[in-house]
């Protein structure tokens, strides 16, 4: 489910989702995501085969749900 969209400045295109955030650099074309770092216990509570998380969580987002997405003046997001 998709939530909220942002185009930022650069043109980069995200997407807030109840799964994480993606973007693509490249009008859609291709897509990146990320995932929050509550990922792993719910999918600690699933039958599905899950990928594994990295070791290295920097840049990860607190939670999975993303209701929202805003660019500050700096072009942070």
């Amino acid at each position: 489910m998709i939530n909220d969209l942002l185009v930022i400045k650069s043109g980069t295109v995200f997407a807030a989702t109840n799964a994480g955030v993606c973007w693509s650099e490249d009008g859609g074309t291709t897509w990146r995501f990320v995932r929050g770092t509550d990922w792993s216990a719910k999918a600690a509570n699933s039958n599905d085969e899950q990928p594994l998380l990295p070791e290295d969580r920097t840049g990860m987002l607190a939670e999975d749900y993303v209701t929202c997405l805003a660019e500050a003046e700096d072009g942070q997001l």
